[in-house]
């Protein structure tokens, strides 16, 4: 019997590492590509990817070769925007789990309108609808402006407005351009979440513009009770970037009301006590589980491998969104 358990453990261990990496390798994707105008030999340089996906941006790169020629593998845990980026400019592109996606580009004007996104696969047809789609957007300065100076009642009466105005923009805009099913759905709701996100991030933004501190000032007339218009659970909306923010912007929120004066400060943070009020404050779903994976990111930066140790499991009980819970355990399988 001996024998059999000193067989039997190496071989379980063997079988839970190789399902880690089966489960790790359908979030592996690939961009790859060729620059469309050669460069001096000591100017090629590198790209880089970020993967904003549980709001720790996970840095990937990779050089671009004498022919031209580039390639960049990361890992995508769902549908969704990562940053581009070449010589400290960067775009948005749109990718899925598991994606290869080729891009061609002028290294001299790295702009997404001069992107050759090859191919006919969803996600090309995708990113050119997108690329240019966000030239006819209301350009973030018009919302910046509106955060100084206004009241809140002011704030949310214009942020409304743009939202309609972004919605009928967009209704032109796919009139005269062609707007594949999944583009269009993903526009809407990222159009909703920005009009959600943009009054989430009123509340730190105005103080600080007028060099007073959001732990002591809260702005004139801001009422929390505005968020029950827009659902945080919200798995339609998962591959746009405003939700997400929008989702982040209630974990920062609730920082606020659990630490107060610390809330600014993570190194200040309790991490146990920061897992138990979240999880009896924060109802189960989507939101619940990206705020929990953002946490556990912090938390495994920390270096404190007992805390870690302990804390995983419970973490792990409480979500129930999988790729979240197979962020964490890629977090893990790497410290």
């Amino acid at each position: 019997m001996k024998v059999y358990q000193y067989l039997f453990f190496p071989c379980l261990l063997g079988f839970l590492f190789s399902s880690s990496i089966q489960a790790q390798s359908k979030y592996n994707c690939e961009i790859y590509g060729k620059i469309t105008q050669k460069l001096p030999k000591d100017q090629l340089g590198v790209v880089i990817v970020l993967t904003p996906d549980f709001f720790n941006k996970e840095l990937y790169s990779g050089d671009i070769q004498q022919d031209g020629t580039y390639r960049v593998r990361f890992k995508k845990y769902f549908a969704g925007i990562v940053f581009f980026k070449f010589n400290q400019t960067s775009e948005a592109v749109f990718i899925r789990p598991g994606e290869k996606l080729q891009i061609n580009f002028d290294p001299n004007d790295f702009r997404d309108t001069n992107f050759e996104f090859a191919g006919n696969g969803s996600s090309a047809s995708f990113n050119r609808a997108m690329s240019t789609w966000e030239k006819q957007r209301i350009p973030g300065s018009r919302f910046a402006a509106l955060m100084k100076d206004l009241n809140f009642a002011q704030v949310q009466d214009s942020v409304t407005k743009f939202k309609r105005e972004e919605m009928k923009r967009l209704q032109k805009f796919c009139l005269s351009n062609q707007c594949p099913s999944k583009f269009l759905k993903w526009a809407r709701m990222d159009i909703l979440y920005r009009e959600a996100n943009e009054l989430m991030r009123f509340r730190w933004y105005q103080p600080i513009l007028n060099g007073q501190s959001p732990l002591k000032v809260i702005p004139k007339g801001y009422n929390y009770q505005f968020t029950r218009k827009f659902s945080l659970h919200q798995p339609l909306a998962m591959n746009s970037q405003n939700y997400r923010d929008y989702i982040h912007e209630h974990n920062m929120h609730w920082h606020y009301v659990a630490y107060s004066q610390k809330a600014l400060n993570p190194e200040n943070i309790d991490r146990e006590k920061e897992f138990n009020w979240i999880v009896q404050n924060v109802k189960p779903g989507l939101a619940l589980d990206l705020m929990l994976a953002e946490n556990y990111s912090e938390l495994a930066q920390k270096g404190n491998d007992a805390l870690l140790k302990k804390l995983t499991p419970q973490f792990l009980a409480k979500m129930s969104y999988q790729p979240a819970k197979d962020y964490i355990q890629y977090l893990l399988n790497t410290k």
